[in-house]
């Protein structure tokens, strides 16, 4: 299973940076198998990566949180192409999105 967290802090983050075994809090988007390759099979993976040089991996974590690359990740998911089956993730997504941009944190990505 893959993980998003939208934290509740930038603290909160820097402080998992410092120890790995620190327990990030937020809200969290499960990823299960079908979830995951509707979001590594759409763009948005490569059109972040284009936008900001960043690149959400599939095999360590990824850590967003600067202010303007969190927006830049809430554009390509807006624009992103999910078929009807991933629709309900893509909301999913925003919603985290949503969250830490009003708590100024951050998303994570455990892939």
């Amino acid at each position: 299973m893959r993980i998003i967290i939208a934290t509740d802090t930038k603290d909160d983050i820097r402080k998992y940076s410092n120890n790995i075994n620190h327990t990030l809090t937020g809200k969290q988007l499960d990823l299960d198998e079908e979830k995951f390759k509707h979001f590594w099979n759409s763009d948005i993976v490569e059109r972040f990566y284009k936008i900001t040089g960043k690149l959400i991996d599939d095999f360590e974590t990824t850590i967003i949180d600067d202010d303007n690359d969190i927006f830049n990740l809430q554009k390509v998911i807006e624009k992103s192409t999910f078929s009807l089956l991933g629709s309900n993730l893509k909301n999913d997504l925003l919603l985290l999105i949503s969250y830490a941009r009003d708590r100024k944190s951050g998303i994570v990505f455990f892939f």
